[in-house]
């Protein structure tokens, strides 16, 4: 297959996406952090969050919940703010069908680096 003059491949990873996601978003103004963390049937995994903070919660849930066509089994994924208890962080992860879609299998110790704040948790193992 030819292609075009000047055609570029773009290749890369489950950490490459998150990082481009979270600078694309930090780049407008928001706040993202990076996860990663090892399942014992999938391997390791990086993905991205952004705070979506505590107000007006469920009007993003109400929109994605439209924008998806989310049935009752489809649930929007957030975390509660792991030092920050009063901030919400949605699930981007590519793996997911949606934004705050289900949240990766972590079975082994994980992260999150917040890029911002220049600093990263250790959230160890946690169930969905």
């Amino acid at each position: 297959c030819a292609r075009p003059a000047g055609y570029v491949t773009v290749n890369g990873d489950c950490d490459d996406f998150a990082v481009v996601l979270c600078s694309a978003i930090i780049s407008i103004g928001g706040e993202a952090r990076i996860g990663n963390g090892c399942s014992s049937s999938q391997g390791c995994h990086a993905w991205a969050e952004v705070n979506i903070g505590n107000e007006n919660t469920e009007e993003i849930i109400k929109y994605l919940s439209y924008r998806y066509s989310l049935t009752a089994e489809n649930t929007v994924w957030w975390i509660d703010g792991y030092y920050e208890s009063n901030n919400r962080w949605l699930n981007l992860d590519w793996f997911a069908s949606f934004p705050g879609g289900e949240l990766f299998d972590v079975t082994h110790n994980g992260s999150w680096f917040y890029i911002l704040q220049n600093h990263c948790i250790d959230f160890g193992w946690y169930e969905k």
